[in-house]
């Protein structure tokens, strides 16, 4: 009967594109440069994506969360 709250942050580290490359994702993704891919987000599959965005690793800690109650 309680209430449970529960905040997931995450965080990723990249730059800014001199360009836009790429036409996946959305928003900012083929702007967003990540180093350890050579690629904008808007240039890799969004499993590939997810597994290191700062929304994916959010989503994970939810989802391992949930798995616990």
């Amino acid at each position: 009967g309680g209430e449970v709250i529960f905040r997931a942050q995450e965080t990723v580290e990249g730059f800014i594109a001199d360009d836009l490359r790429g036409d996946g994702g959305f928003g900012y993704d083929p702007l967003f440069f990540y180093p350890p891919f050579g690629r904008t987000f808007g240039e890799v599959p969004r499993e590939e994506k997810d597994r290191v965005s700062h929304r994916g690793k959010a989503f994970a800690r939810l989802r391992r969360f949930l798995e616990t109650l």
